[in-house]
């Protein structure tokens, strides 16, 4: 103020006005905020509430408040931090995402345009995380491999959940170190897909929740997967013979329960049941042999093998074998088709007629030249040694007795044997076809043997008329049942030099083998 407006305005006036200039100066001067940080209350495991009171604005508008906090003392804006609306007055904060277990430092803040400031400090601690509270649900659809389970994480325990299913076992006290699922994370309600189970076994489930603190599991449940059908495989026919036969099974698998009743069902079908012939072998599962018995001679069966459990009865794969062809003595034969024909593939070797007849054992040399009355003998009367190979040797009065062969057979007239060797292309090579093949039996050179019709044609040789035995592994010799003159038969050759098939007269006193054919 310069000199000349002092002096005329005078010394009261001018100190009035300089009164007022300096006022003016302190009332335009704006301070910080004062406040105070409200206590924490509601504290959890990630949570707390707190808040703050700003009594005074320092003179300026408040326009940010909250609260600031750290693990650490001294927490500030530049941090974590709660933004709460402006202006002075009590106001609450909510803090989240806090880590479990831990100690923390809070300050609530204000600012205004002279900048911010900072409350009292208070610190807490949250609290301390455990193991997730979880419960079991009730297992639900459970087939012969799969169930739905599941599970409710109800608390956390104050830490995230990071994993989350169910584990299942056959013993009591499941662990996720076993069979379990996997099914997400975090709290709440989820459903389980249990696969790979057997069938009819009983399980023990339980849910799981896993976070830092561990791994925690709820209630056991139980439940029990349905049985299914055994798994069952059929044994091959071994033995088949007149009446009889050998077979059996293997349950591999019982389905869950074991097989009740197990055996082998056969008719002369396909596809038998047990509905049909059957045998009981007893229970369980492994492997079982069946004796079939009561069956029909030179008869075709199919037979399967069955295993019952609970869930019904389960068959295996079928396999078919025929009876062999019966005496009356009980010997067995096999046979084999031929074209339109079916013919043993072995000699006959009967000692009665099959009437019951016995037929006559002339193994003295006078005595068989002199028979008139069906007879036979074993090669060089040697019955332990050549009956199960080459049969018997038969008189003529045998071959042409209408009661030789078995019932429902005939020995074959010399036209049959015709059309025998016409089908196998004639009498040059039918030799060779009709032959066993090798030279194990028959002598070398066994020219031409193929054996290729099945009739397995053996050298059993002959007996001649004064007894004596020959030709045994050179020839082979059977009667027809066709007549040639009063004492002579039409009888049918092989030998072991070629593959021809010979045919000529022969006396009744000759001892020639058998092959019955079936009639027609």
């Amino acid at each position: 103020m310069n000199k000349n407006l002092r002096s005329s305005l005078g010394p009261v006036l001018f100190a009035g006005l300089l009164f007022f200039f300096l006022n003016s100066c302190e009332e335009s001067k704006i301070n910080p905020p004062i406040l105070s940080t409200s206590p924490v209350a509601e504290i959890t495991y990630s949570t707390v509430l707190t808040g703050g009171n700003i009594t005074d604005d320092g003179g300026g508008d408040v326009t940010a408040r909250g609260v600031c906090w750290a693990t650490t003392a001294n927490p500030d804006i530049s941090g974590s931090h709660t933004t709460d609306g402006d202006g002075i007055g009590i106001f609450s904060s909510s803090l989240d995402g806090l880590t479990s277990g831990s100690t923390y430092y809070v300050r609530a803040y204000a600012t205004n345009s002279a900048g911010t400031a900072y409350g009292n400090e208070v610190t807490f601690a949250t609290t301390a995380a455990t193991a997730a509270t979880v419960e079991t649900k009730a297992v639900s659809e459970p087939s012969s491999n799969t169930a739905i389970g599941g599970g409710n994480i109800k608390d956390e325990g104050g830490d995230p959940v990071i994993a989350r299913g169910v584990c299942w076992s056959t013993a009591t006290g499941p662990l996720v170190t076993g069979p379990h699922t996997t099914d997400g994370s975090g709290p709440g309600s989820f459903e389980s897909n249990i696969a790979g189970l057997l069938p009819g076994i009983t399980y023990y489930v339980r849910a799981y929740a896993t976070n830092s603190k561990g791994t925690a599991y709820g209630n056991e449940v139980t439940f029990s997967t349905p049985a299914t059908l055994p798994i069952v495989t059929t044994r091959a026919v071994s033995d088949p013979y007149i009446n009889t036969a050998t077979s059996g099974g293997n349950i591999t698998n019982d389905g869950g329960d074991p097989a009740i009743v197990r055996g082998v069902c056969w008719s002369t079908t396909p596809g038998p049941l047990v509905s049909d012939a059957h045998t009981t072998d007893a229970t369980g599962p492994g492997s079982f042999l069946s004796n079939i018995t009561q069956l029909l001679p030179a008869t075709t069966y199919y037979v399967r093998a069955y295993a019952t459990n609970s869930a019904g009865t389960a068959y295996g794969e079928e396999v078919s074998f025929t009876t062999l062809l019966g005496d009356f003595d009980g010997n067995g034969y096999r046979f084999v088709t031929i074209g339109d024909q079916v013919w043993m593939a072995q000699n006959l070797a009967t000692t009665k007629l099959n009437d019951g007849t016995p037929i006559s054992n002339l193994n003295v040399a006078a005595d068989w030249e002199s028979a008139t009355t069906p007879a036979y003998v074993w090669y060089s009367n040697n019955e332990a040694l050549y009956k199960l190979t080459y049969g018997a040797l038969y008189n003529w009065h045998a071959a042409a007795n209408n009661n030789l062969c078995p019932e429902g057979w005939h020995v074959p007239t010399e036209a049959e044997w015709n059309t025998l060797i016409n089908y196998l292309g004639g009498a040059d090579v039918a030799g060779g076809k009709l032959k066993q093949s090798g030279t194990a039996l028959w002598l070398s050179p066994n020219a031409g043997a193929t054996d290729e019709s099945n009739f397995t044609a053996l050298p059993g040789g002959g007996r001649k008329t004064a007894g004596e035995f020959a030709d045994r592994g050179i020839r082979g010799l059977w009667w027809t049942s066709t007549p040639s003159g009063i004492s002579n038969g039409i009888g049918v050759g092989l030998i072991n030099e070629n593959s021809s098939v010979s045919k000529g007269n022969s006396i009744t006193g000759v001892g020639r083998s058998i092959r019955c054919l079936k009639n027609q």
